[in-house]
């Protein structure tokens, strides 16, 4: 019985005994028709007395208990995002905020600038739309559209040689190296069938990678299961959305592949928030132009990720925190012309805010052939910059 049921109780009491102990008075008097009237009035305060809204009591330890053991659902999905797994995912979890863990599907823009110079005399430039789309927390998909590509081959010697007497050259001039690098390509164009200003410029391939990530491939290792292994299958798919020939190849090469990740064995900071991933690719070509040569080639991508410094919640460029380092290694090797090359890039970045990244990124290929037909890099310098959706 609450407090308002004993109030209404007592007064009803009051007035039926206040009646009766009365009841000469009042009926010798005549007051029975003001009576009725005070028995109408306290049954109307009474009546808004019980359709008043509660209020909550001084000591209800219940009601407090339960708003403070509530959920709060919208800031533990935030936090998980923040660890980089979407709230719910009983799988990985990442440590990394740079966004270059393979294993972290949360969705990301990353676009990208890039400069190439490959050892036969071509030069290139190209501006790249590239993002990741996380489907779920544990299928997703990068994309790569280069948006505004350009390839300079007026610095090629045998390109030189064979317009010195006018342009265009004869039929039998010669042809354009590859302007790499893997795996679409381009180039391979013959001489006569280029522009005699020396450049090209338009839109390249566009690829496309899909990766999963099952729970059946993960697994705990080291000290108390601490530590991640886990592989992603991955099929990748380079698509020819080239405007010209000479800034793509006229193929659709197909990837399957296997992202083998695991974390650094180091028990102390900052080493131990490192990872390796290693991306393992068998290009081929699905359908090509018949004048296009054929693909058949293994490509590495193996990445050594490692923090710096420990990012800090506001927004800060010019200081020492949220630096990281990551090392990339591409090995290559086609079966088709039996030639191997290697490259390498170290990858400097800047956490600058959660979920804003810069980084830029030079690069070198070790030992370059000289043969203007295999295309090798000889080197390279990316810049960009990476977004996190929430």
């Amino acid at each position: 019985m609450n407090a308002r049921s004993l109030l209404s109780g007592a007064l009803v009491a009051m007035v039926v005994g206040a009646t009766f102990a009365h009841r000469p008075a009042l009926a010798a008097s005549g007051d029975v028709q003001e009576l009725r009237r005070q028995l109408e009035v306290l049954q109307k305060r009474i009546e808004q007395l019980e359709n008043a809204p509660a209020k909550p009591a001084d000591n209800a330890p219940a009601q407090v208990e339960s708003k403070r053991t509530k959920p709060n659902y919208l800031s533990d999905e935030k936090a998980f995002k923040s660890a980089g797994a979407a709230a719910g995912d009983e799988g990985f979890q990442s440590k990394d905020q740079s966004g270059n863990d393979p294993r972290d599907f949360s969705s990301k823009f990353m676009p990208y600038y890039r400069y190439t110079e490959l050892r036969n005399g071509v030069e290139a430039q190209e501006l790249t739309l590239f993002g990741f789309w996380a489907f779920n927390t544990r299928f997703g998909m990068t994309y790569e559209f280069p948006v505004a590509k350009e390839i300079d081959y007026s610095g090629v010697g045998s390109y030189r040689r064979a317009t010195a007497g006018g342009c265009p050259p004869g039929a039998g001039s010669g042809r354009l190296g590859p302007v790499g690098p893997n795996p679409g390509g381009g180039g391979n164009e013959l001489f006569s069938s280029l522009d005699c200003d020396g450049n090209a410029v338009g839109l390249g391939d566009s690829t496309l990678r899909f990766f999963v990530r099952p729970r059946s491939l993960e697994w705990g290792w080291g000290p108390e299961k601490s530590r991640n292994f886990t592989l992603i299958p991955t099929l990748e798919m380079t698509v020819p959305t080239a405007t010209e020939d000479v800034l793509g190849g006229d193929a659709l090469i197909m990837s399957p592949g296997m992202t083998v990740v695991f974390d650094a064995p180091f028990n102390k900071p900052p080493f131990s928030l490192g990872f390796f991933a290693m991306m393992n690719f068998y290009d081929f070509d699905a359908w090509k132009e018949n004048d296009t040569e054929d693909t058949s080639r293994f490509r590495g991508r193996w990445f050594w990720m490692q923090p710096l410094s420990k990012p800090t919640p506001e927004f800060k460029v010019f200081d020492t925190s949220g630096l990281y380092v990551m090392t990339e290694l591409q090995p290559v090797y086609d079966f088709e012309n039996d030639h191997f090359s290697f490259w390498f890039g170290p990858e400097f970045g800047k956490i600058v805010a959660p979920g804003h990244v810069l980084y830029a990124k030079p690069g070198f290929g070790v030992d370059p052939s000289a043969d203007p037909s295999k295309g090798d890099r000889d080197w390279t310098f990316e810049m960009g910059y990476r977004y996190f959706f929430e």
